[in-house]
């Protein structure tokens, strides 16, 4: 989790709340740079860090968000931060959101993992997700990418209520979280926070489909922490982006119906030998001929499948 609490004082009953209930959180180092009073000194900053860099609930430092927009830093005065960070706490990685892939390019030296934050639900399409991941991933050159899906209500944002039916719902939120890990999100962490107006808590169905998402993935962690594997699908008779992954005796495919209507495809993945695909989450298992499977896709639909080799 994030907590955006700006001091010490503020900050360490979060920590400690998270701690008893086993949770680690990213946390300021210091006063974010859009707050600072010009008063700031090497030495006050850094008895901020040592305040909290023992705290065993601290799972990193959050050193600016959105730098280039609502963060009011630039790659310089982030960068130094990041420096006396590392110098002081080399133990915790260090990380910062950005919201373009141009930020991502200038800004990457500035922190041991780059995250970024698609919002394009309701007056964009969730490829939106998928087009940024790629690009900020190409530009950071390698370095570690997070995306941080949409998981509130921009009308509840502007006007303080929902305006007809709130979103994203809970097929494009499954669908931006699995398009930002086919196209190189190696993390996900949602953004709800409060200061969206944007309780989710009041939102059951769209609580219950952050919650299932994540027990997905907590399933899914070993797989996706591995390299992608070399093995290539074929996938015909709709818009799937995929990836492939292998751990231990099995390969996963995961696949996501990009477009907003429904697709019968056939997915072929050479030499895998196996006689059966298991929908992971769906309780149900598909016949192969030889190398290949069919299935439906339903709108931003998402199946992962579980191949056991012969």
């Amino acid at each position: 989790t994030v907590y955006y609490a700006l001091t010490t004082e503020t900050v360490t009953p979060l920590l400690d709340a998270a701690n008893r209930h086993g949770i680690k959180a990213f946390v300021y180092p210091t006063m974010p740079f859009s707050l600072r009073k010009g008063t700031e000194t090497t030495e006050s900053i850094t008895q901020d860090i040592q305040a909290k860099m023992n705290h065993p609930a601290l799972l990193g430092w959050y050193l600016v968000d959105e730098p280039e927009g609502i963060g009011k830093a630039d790659t310089q005065k982030t960068y130094e931060l990041y420096r006396l960070v590392k110098k002081l706490d080399p133990k915790h990685p260090c990380s910062l959101v950005i919201m373009s892939a141009k930020a991502a390019g200038d800004f990457k030296d500035c922190a041991d993992v780059i995250w970024t934050d698609p919002y394009p639900i309701p007056s964009g399409p969730v490829t939106v997700v998928a087009d940024q991941t790629s690009a900020c991933a190409k530009a950071i050159e390698g370095k570690p990418l997070w995306v941080v899906p949409q998981a509130f209500d921009w009308s509840v944002w502007h006007t303080g209520k929902v305006n007809q039916v709130h979103r994203p719902t809970p097929e494009e939120e499954r669908c931006m979280t699995y398009l930002a890990l086919v196209h190189g999100a190696k993390g996900i962490i949602y953004w709800a926070h409060t200061g969206s107006r944007y309780y989710i808590h009041d939102y059951p169905e769209h609580w219950a489909a952050v919650k299932k998402i994540a027990g997905e993935l907590s399933y899914l962690s070993p797989i996706l922490l591995t390299p992608d594997s070399k093995r290539k699908v074929t996938i015909e008779g709709g818009s799937i982006d995929w990836m492939v992954k292998k751990l231990g005796g099995s390969t996963y495919v995961f696949a996501v119906n990009r477009e907003t209507k429904d697709c019968h495809v056939t997915i072929a993945l050479p030499g895998i030998g196996g006689s059966k695909a298991e929908a992971l989450f769906e309780g149900r298992s598909i016949s192969m001929d030889r190398e290949s499977w069919t299935d439906d896709f339903k709108p931003l639909e998402v199946h992962v499948y579980k191949l056991n080799a012969l």
